[in-house]
Formats: C-alpha cells, sequence, structure tokens
C-alpha cells in the first residue's frame, strides 16, 4: 500500500524541474491546485481558493518580494507538500496522516452521502447535507493550512517586518479586473496572528468563495482551466500520479 511519502514524492513530481525554484515554482503549484479542483470540484474545495492565492504569490515573487520572499516561497511549498501529497493519496483510496484525517473524513462523507442517494427524487436534502460536510472540510482544510503548515514561516519573520504584512495580505479572487480583492481587515488583529488569519478566513474569505462558486460557476470553472494551463499542469498529469498510488 503506499504510504505518504510516495504521495510526497509524486507531489514533488508534478513539480517538475520548477521544485527548486520558488518563483515558478509557485506558478507550477498554481496550475496543481487548478487541476485538483477540475478533477474533483465538489470535494476539492479547497484548491478552487488555494489555486487564486496561488498566483498572488507568483505575482508576488516576481517582483521585489524583498524581505517576505523566504516567507512566501517556503510557506507556498509547505502547503503545497502539506495538502497536495495526503489528497493524492486518498484521491488514490488511501488512509490520510492523523493531522488532516479529520478534513478528509467530512470529505469522504460527503462523497458517501452523494453516491448512496444520488438519483434526482428526494435527493435534495442529501445534496444539502452533502455540501455542508463539503464546506466543512473546507474550512478544517484551511485551518491544518494556516495553523500547522504556514504559521511557522510567520513566527520566522522578525518582528520590524510584521506590521507591512498588513498591506500585503491581499489577493483577487478572479482573473478580472472586477473581480473582488479580499484585502486584510484589521479588525480581526494582526495577519501573522493564526486566530486572526483563521478568523478572517471563516468569516469573509470562505463566504466570498462560496458566493463566486454559486453565482459564478461556469467562470469559476472556466478560471481554474486557464490557471491550470498558465501553470503547465495537464489533467492527464494529475490523473497519472493518482494512479501510481492505487494498489
Amino acid at each position: 500500500m503506499s504510504t505518504i511519502e510516495d504521495a510526497e514524492r509524486a507531489a514533488l513530481a508534478l513539480l517538475g524541474p520548477t521544485c527548486d525554484d520558488p518563483t515558478p515554482r509557485s506558478q507550477r503549484i498554481a496550475g496543481v491546485y487548478a487541476a485538483c479542483y477540475l478533477d474533483e470540484p465538489f470535494l476539492g474545495l479547497w484548491f478552487g481558493l488555494a489555486s487564486y492565492v496561488a498566483r498572488q504569490v507568483y505575482y508576488a515573487l516576481e517582483g521585489p518580494a524583498l524581505v517576505w520572499r523566504d516567507l512566501m516561497g517556503d510557506g507556498n511549498r509547505a502547503i503545497y507538500m502539506g495538502i497536495v501529497s495526503p489528497w493524492l493519496l486518498w484521491r488514490a483510496g488511501h488512509p490520510v496522516p492523523e493531522r488532516v484525517a479529520g478534513a478528509f473524513n467530512e470529505l469522504r462523507r460527503a462523497d458517501e452521502l452523494l453516491r448512496r442517494h444520488g438519483a434526482p427524487e428526494g435527493a435534495g436534502a442529501h445534496v444539502a447535507e452533502a455540501d455542508a460536510l463539503a464546506e466543512r472540510g473546507l474550512a478544517l482544510l484551511c485551518e491544518v493550512e494556516q495553523r500547522l503548515l504556514l504559521q511557522p514561516s510567520y513566527d520566522a519573520v522578525p518582528d520590524e517586518f510584521r506590521e507591512p504584512l498588513r498591506r500585503m495580505f491581499r489577493f483577487r479572487l478572479g482573473l478580472s479586473p472586477a473581480s473582488p480583492v479580499l484585502a486584510w481587515d484589521n479588525a480581526y488583529g494582526a495577519p501573522w496572528e493564526v486566530d486572526a488569519r483563521c478568523a478572517w478566513l471563516t468569516a469573509t474569505v470562505l463566504p466570498t468563495w462560496r458566493r463566486a462558486r454559486e453565482e459564478h460557476a461556469m467562470v469559476v470553472r472556466s478560471e481554474a482551466d486557464r490557471t491550470r494551463r498558465w501553470g503547465g499542469v495537464t489533467q492527464e498529469a494529475l490523473d497519472k500520479a493518482i494512479e501510481g498510488l492505487r494498489g
């Protein structure tokens, strides 16, 4: 049976020659996230959202990222390895590490619910419950992302360089110039504090992402495909990575 170490190697292989160069790697990461979302848009909600954030990381690294370059590059890689690796393992039918098990259990329950009650007749209540479970899985993955994977990078930033992060902490949820920009709201405290980030995500980011999917589903899917192509990732490569972990 494949292990998380096998999945980590598969995740690194998806990055190809960009593995050790933060700027092109961030572009590739965005492409992998988009491919994961397109492969499983119901359960892969985290990946769709993360594809937009990853594009912003690329634009920042491409420009004068200055003292925050290591924060962005290291944090981006840590999140990628910490989420994509268990996702590949889970999609191949294997158990995932304990720290992400809660999130993946919610996704599994959502998937099983729709598989059992997929008939149109009387399925409305089950669909609503499955949607809630998928949203819960997304929220739990965001908690893992922020608390376990990203916070060490924030902890490493010297105190004198933290305050300007308030202005840098933003991303556009969409590829159009008219798309909403989600910028740090100082009402939640400081962006380098994990509880503040999680509160902001819960109150602002996740509801905005849900509305975008509900109101502009075709646009979201089209933008994910554009990001996948921009990152140089094919769905075939993702399928091959998952298939290689089966058995």
